[in-house]
C-alpha cells in the first residue's frame, strides 16, 4: 500500500489510529448488519482499504471508502458566463420585487391607501436594493 505523506511521523501516527478505529467500527457494524457512517475525511483521501488475513493465511482487502468520480459538467464553457449573468439578474429582480412587496404591505398597514401615497418612494428604494445585488463582475463575465 503506497502512501504519500505530507508531514512527518505525526501524520503516520494519526493515520494508524484512524485505521485502527475504522477496523473496530467495521467489525462492530459487520456484526450488527448496519451500514457504516464514515468520519469526515480530507479531500485528498481517495480510498480506505483494510487488509485482513483470511483462514488460509492470505490477505483479503476490504474497501471501507472509495471516492466517487467527478460528475460531468452540465453546461459548456461558452454558456456558463451567460447563465451566471442571467442568474445574477434574476436574483436581483427577486430581491427588488420582494422588497417592494414588503414595503407595499407595510404602507397599507400604516394608513388607508398607504401604498398609493408611498408608491414612488417604495419603487425607488426597492430598485436601489435590487441594483445592489447586481455584481459588476457578473455583467462583464469575469
Amino acid at each position: 500500500m503506497a502512501l504519500r505523506l505530507r508531514a512527518g511521523a505525526n501524520l503516520l501516527y494519526r493515520l494508524r489510529l484512524i485505521v485502527r478505529l475504522l477496523r473496530v467500527v467495521a467489525s462492530v457494524h459487520a456484526r450488527q448488519g448496519s451500514s457504516m457512517d464514515m468520519p469526515r475525511l480530507s479531500k485528498s483521501v481517495r480510498r480506505i482499504t483494510i487488509l485482513n488475513r483470511d483462514g488460509s493465511g492470505g490477505w483479503s482487502p476490504i474497501v471501507l471508502f472509495r471516492k466517487g468520480r467527478k460528475r460531468k459538467k452540465k453546461s459548456t464553457a461558452l454558456v456558463r458566463p451567460v447563465e451566471r449573468l442571467t442568474r445574477s439578474l434574476v436574483e436581483a429582480s427577486d430581491k427588488a420585487t420582494s422588497t417592494y412587496l414588503r414595503r407595499h404591505k407595510k404602507a397599507n398597514r400604516k394608513r388607508r391607501d398607504g401604498w398609493v401615497r408611498d408608491l414612488p418612494k417604495n419603487i425607488v428604494r426597492a430598485a436601489n436594493k435590487g441594483a445592489r445585488e447586481i455584481r459588476p463582475a457578473d455583467l462583464l463575465g469575469l
